[in-house]
């Protein structure tokens, strides 16, 4: 069954390859990681039950919010903080609620993803996939290492399009990366980067959505009210507006 012909609540994976997403998820409520939130940044402005209120799109404002049915809650920043570190601020989080957060994202037609999963603080497993570059200059084909039960894998996964697009000339060595401090899969066990990433998030109970908040023409500094077609406030178990520094 395709994920759109499947209620909302039962969804788990990636909804869309097609869009641009950079979101960080926590196993908790949402009241919890809007309290997690506000002990890492200055929250200027709170609003809950913010599904169906305008609200000011800006550098500085973000979306937290839990689907129903689902057990991870969604930080979905609406602006681009070049100064902010989403992996440092994520394993600060999954240490103040002292559970599990991921950094998940992708770009449009999944040419780059990536995700980061940290556990009480400490880092547990990532991996790294870029379709068309290669990610670690310098490095000479597959390798892998372990030390103190972090083991890394560095190798080359291109379809058999992009190796017809290259013929002979492929212009980097590495172009995905797999971290982990609980297994040690090998090069063929996780096979397509795209199905591993879709069936670990699947075992995490992980839905993706693929919401995007600020529809094209809205200006930073505007207000806009959050509504999405054919989502209405009752399939949000909770939905709040942060603004901060």
């Amino acid at each position: 069954m395709m994920q759109e012909d499947m209620p909302l609540e039962q969804r788990r994976g990636i909804s869309s390859y097609d869009s641009t997403q950079r979101l960080i998820l926590v196993k908790s409520s949402a009241d919890g990681f809007v309290q997690a939130i506000a002990d890492s940044w200055q929250v200027l402005m709170l609003e809950a039950n913010a599904y169906g209120t305008p609200i000011e799109f800006n550098d500085n404002s973000c979306i937290v919010y839990r689907l129903r049915g689902h057990s991870w809650t969604v930080l979905d920043l609406l602006g681009y903080k070049s100064s902010f570190n989403e992996r440092d601020f994520t394993c600060s989080i999954s240490k103040n609620i002292g559970g599990e957060a991921l950094l998940f994202e992708q770009s449009d037609v999944s040419i780059f993803i990536q995700y980061d999963l940290f556990d009480n603080g400490y880092f547990v497993e990532s991996i790294n996939f870029h379709e068309a570059a290669g990610i670690e200059d310098g490095t000479a084909g597959q390798s892998f290492e372990v030390e103190n039960n972090h083991y890394i894998l560095k190798f080359r996964y291109l379809s058999s399009e992009k190796e017809e697009d290259y013929g002979s000339r492929i212009p980097f060595e590495v172009n995905c990366c797999f971290e982990s401090r609980l297994r040690q899969p090998s090069v063929a066990e996780i096979g397509h980067p795209h199905e591993f990433i879709e069936n670990f998030l699947e075992e995490k109970d992980v839905y993706i959505p693929d919401i995007v908040w600020i529809p094209p023409g809205v200006k930073r500094g505007e207000m806009h009210t959050l509504s999405l077609e054919g989502i209405s406030s009752f399939d949000f178990e909770e939905c709040y507006y942060l603004n901060f520094v």
